[in-house]
């Protein structure tokens, strides 16, 4: 979208407007549509100020979060249902990357100041990977090893570094979100869409009661990558 904003600006710098909306439906991609053009007549000469565009296809179904609607008291219990994927490797690799147009706006986004070299770890890393899934495997494995320690007794980063980069080639220390958030963004920069998501991890299960006792120190941050036909894994 930045590429082809750029793009019509450089075409459309000082056009006549009655061509504009025919040049514009020239210049897009097959699977964008205008739904508005913006004019305004500054001098009195009329002038296109913005457009907006909308992807052709539906978008896919996507949960992002799941939300009580009021708060709950201490030691109060509550049913969830979840759903869990029987995927194994191999499906994921046979997946593909034909993924929704939907899920490519949104989760391949990446800061413009992203330093550099966020990005040439992240291709030395998944260089052999042939799959999106072999790419997560790999970043996965590298935050796995021994370069890199958990630990929730750390200080925040210092103002105006970036956090990803900080805790990849600065501090190497951080808990679930420094993780997490380091390979989603590695991911993106290699082609992969990827979000962290937030929560709780199950906590502990107690027998007689039938419960499981879910608590502070059970938050957790995680990565979910999605798989085309599988959804977010």
């Amino acid at each position: 979208i930045q590429a082809l904003a750029r793009d019509l600006r450089a075409a459309l710098n000082s056009p006549v407007v009655s061509f504009v909306e025919s040049e514009v439906a020239r210049m897009l991609p097959d699977d964008l549509v205008v739904t508005q053009f913006d004019y305004s007549q500054p001098g009195g000469r009329p002038q296109v100020d913005g457009l907006t565009l909308q992807r052709k296809e539906a978008i896919s179904p996507d949960v992002v979060s799941f939300e009580f609607d009021r708060q709950l008291l201490e030691s109060e219990s509550y049913d969830m249902v979840s759903l869990v994927s029987t995927a194994t490797d191999e499906d994921l690799r046979r997946a593909g990357t034909d993924y929704y147009s939907s899920i490519t706006d949104h989760y391949l986004q990446l800061p413009g100041d992203l330093p550099d070299r966020v990005r040439e770890l992240a291709t030395r890393l998944t260089r052999t990977a042939e799959t999106p899934l072999d790419k997560a495997r790999a970043i996965e494995a590298y935050l796995r090893g021994p370069s890199f320690v958990y630990s929730q007794d750390i200080a925040a980063p210092p103002g105006g570094v970036d956090g990803v980069d900080h805790f990849l080639f600065e501090s190497r220390t951080g808990y679930s979100d420094y993780f997490a958030s380091s390979m989603a963004v590695m991911l993106r920069t290699v082609g992969v869409p990827a979000r962290m998501a937030a929560g709780y991890a199950p906590g502990r299960f107690d027998a007689k009661s039938g419960l499981n006792a879910v608590l502070d120190s059970d938050s957790h941050g995680w990565v979910q990558v999605y798989f085309p036909d599988f959804g977010w894994i």
